[in-house]
C-alpha cells in the first residue's frame, strides 16, 4: 500500500498531524510506503517561502487581523481552491509519479486542490481529510472526500448536517503523536 500525505506549513498543527499520520501508518504496517509532501512547495516552488513567511508574520505580529479574516472567511463563500491548467498539470505529475492508494490531507488547501482534481479528472483514489481545527470552517468540506477524520463529535455532527454520511466520518481528535 502507498499513502500520499499532503500538508502545508501554515502553523505547526497541520505539519504535526501529517507527521503523526505517517508515524501511525508505519506502526500499523511497516511495509506501507508513505510519501509526505508540502503541497504548497510542490505547486508554487518559487514563491512558497514568501507565502509561508508572510503567513508567519501575520500570525505572529498581526494575529488579531488574522483571526478576524479567518472568522469572516468562515461566514462568506471564500474558495481557497487551487485550480487551473498549470495546477492540474503539477498535480497530475505528482500523482502519476507517486501512484498512491490513498491520499491524506491535513491542510484545507490540499483538500481543495485534490478534490478539484478528482472532480475534473475522475480520479478514484480515496481522499481522507484530517481536520486539524477545533472548529468547523467551510474550507475543510469537499464532496470528493471519502473519509473525514474529525477532531470532535461536534464537527462530526456539523459534517452530517452538511450532508456527509455518518459512516464517512471518524472522530479521532487531532493527531499529534
Amino acid at each position: 500500500m502507498k499513502v500520499l500525505v499532503l500538508s502545508g506549513r501554515f502553523g505547526m498543527g497541520h505539519e504535526m498531524a501529517a507527521n503523526a499520520i505517517c508515524e501511525q501508518f508505519r506502526k500499523l504496517d511497516k511495509d506501507t510506503e508513505i510519501v509526505k509532501k508540502d503541497l504548497l512547495e510542490e505547486l508554487y516552488p518559487h514563491i512558497s517561502k514568501l507565502i509561508f513567511g508572510g503567513f508567519r508574520l501575520m500570525v505572529e505580529h498581526c494575529h488579531g487581523i488574522y483571526n478576524f479574516i479567518y472568522k469572516m472567511s468562515g461566514k462568506m463563500k471564500v474558495e481557497m481552491q487551487p485550480r487551473g491548467a498549470a495546477i492540474y498539470k503539477k498535480l497530475k505529475k505528482i500523482l502519476e509519479k507517486e501512484q498512491p492508494d490513498v491520499i491524506v490531507c491535513t491542510h484545507p488547501m490540499c483538500v481543495k486542490a485534490i478534490a478539484s482534481y478528482k472532480e475534473k479528472t475522475g480520479l478514484s483514489t480515496p481522499l481522507v481529510t484530517c481536520i486539524t481545527d477545533i472548529s468547523m470552517h467551510p474550507e475543510w468540506k469537499a464532496d470528493q472526500t471519502d473519509l473525514y477524520l474529525a477532531p470532535t463529535r461536534e464537527i462530526k455532527e456539523h459534517l452530517i448536517c452538511e450532508g456527509t454520511k455518518a459512516e464517512n466520518i471518524l472522530v479521532t481528535g487531532i493527531p499529534v503523536r
